[in-house]
């Protein structure tokens, strides 16, 4: 739930379903994608994922990246790192 206070905007109104459903229910009357959800942050992830995923991701990789001086690495391969 740690997680959930850092969303905002569209993604908090997406996630504010979840989090009503965890407050006003009992484990045994929430939804099981709630349950999934709050149990597990990489549950929690790939939903943020599945809802607001690129949607300009082919052409984002494609985009020259910069370069750090670091090894002859990407600036995108040093963060994914």
């Amino acid at each position: 739930m740690f997680a959930a206070t850092y969303l905002q905007s569209t993604a908090a109104q997406w996630f504010d379903p979840y989090l009503k459903d965890r407050l006003e229910r009992s484990p045994e009357q929430q939804r099981a994608e709630t349950t999934e959800t709050f149990n597990s942050f990489n549950a929690f992830l790939t939903h943020i994922k599945q809802n607001f995923r690129d949607l300009d991701e082919s052409s984002n990789k494609q985009q020259p990246s910069l370069e750090t001086g670091q090894n002859e690495r990407s600036w995108n391969t040093t963060i994914e790192d």
